[in-house]
C-alpha cells in the first residue's frame, strides 16, 4: 500500500526548485506578483486527496479566470502551510495578475467562498528588508519557505529567519506538518520548461552567431 509522505518542512532542494520557478516567470515576461491564500479548514485536518482536490479546483477556476480576461496562462507556484500540529492546512498562490485587475480577482473569487476563506494581496519577488536597518531581508517567496529544514536555512542565512527556541536554548525552526506533496507550480515554470528555455535559447545564440559569420 502507498503511503504518502509526511515533511514538517522544505528541503533545500524544494527552496531551489522555488527559487528557479519564481526567476523563470520573471524571465518570460510574467512575474509573480499577487498571494492567493485559501484557508477553508479552520481547526480540521482534512486528508491529502481533499486537500489536492480542492486546490487543483482553484487553480482550474484561476487558470479560467485569467485565460478569460487577459489572454494569458496561469503562471503561479503553490506551498502548503499548516500550524505546528498540522491542523488548519491552507495553501498560499503565489501567480502573476495584471496589477489592475488584483481587486477583479479578489471580488471574484470571494464571491465564491465563505468570509475569511480567501484572502487576495500584492506579492513581490525581490527581496527587501523586513524592518528598516535590518540585514534580514525577504520577500512573498521567503513567506512562502519559511517552514524549511536547518540545512535550507543556513542557505538563506540572511534572509529572514522565524525560528523558536528549544530546552537548552538552541534555535530550531518552527515546523509545519504536511502529509503529501508540499509544493508545486504550473508546468511553464517547471524544471523542464526551464531546461527548454535555456536550451533553445542556446540554440538560437549558437544560429545568430554561425549566420554572422557567413555574412561577414
Amino acid at each position: 500500500m502507498y503511503v504518502q509522505k509526511h515533511t514538517t518542512a522544505l528541503s533545500a532542494g524544494d527552496c531551489r526548485s522555488l527559487k528557479q520557478a519564481c526567476t523563470h516567470a520573471r524571465e518570460i515576461g510574467y512575474p509573480l506578483n499577487t498571494l492567493v491564500t485559501f484557508a477553508p479548514y479552520r481547526g480540521s485536518l482534512p486528508p491529502p486527496a481533499a486537500r489536492s482536490k480542492d486546490l487543483n479546483r482553484l487553480r482550474t477556476y484561476l487558470g479560467t479566470w485569467i485565460g478569460r480576461h487577459h489572454g494569458k496562462p496561469l503562471v503561479a507556484l503553490h506551498v502548503w502551510h499548516s500550524d505546528v500540529t498540522g491542523r488548519n492546512p491552507h495553501v498560499h498562490v503565489f501567480m502573476h495578475c495584471p496589477p489592475r485587475s488584483r481587486d477583479e480577482l479578489s471580488r471574484a473569487l470571494v464571491a465564491l467562498h465563505p468570509p475569511g476563506v480567501i484572502d487576495v494581496s500584492e506579492g513581490g519577488d525581490i527581496r527587501r528588508p523586513y524592518i528598516p536597518g535590518s540585514r534580514f531581508l525577504g520577500s512573498t517567496l521567503d513567506y512562502l519557505m519559511r517552514f524549511k529544514s536547518q540545512q535550507a536555512w543556513w542557505g538563506d542565512r540572511d534572509t529572514y529567519r522565524e525560528s523558536i527556541r528549544d530546552a537548552k536554548g538552541r534555535r530550531r525552526g518552527i515546523k509545519s506538518p504536511i502529509t503529501g506533496k508540499r509544493w508545486g507550480c504550473t508546468r511553464n515554470i517547471a524544471s523542464s520548461a526551464i531546461d527548454a528555455h535555456w536550451e533553445a535559447k542556446a540554440k538560437a545564440r549558437v544560429a545568430a552567431i554561425s549566420a554572422t559569420r557567413k555574412t561577414s
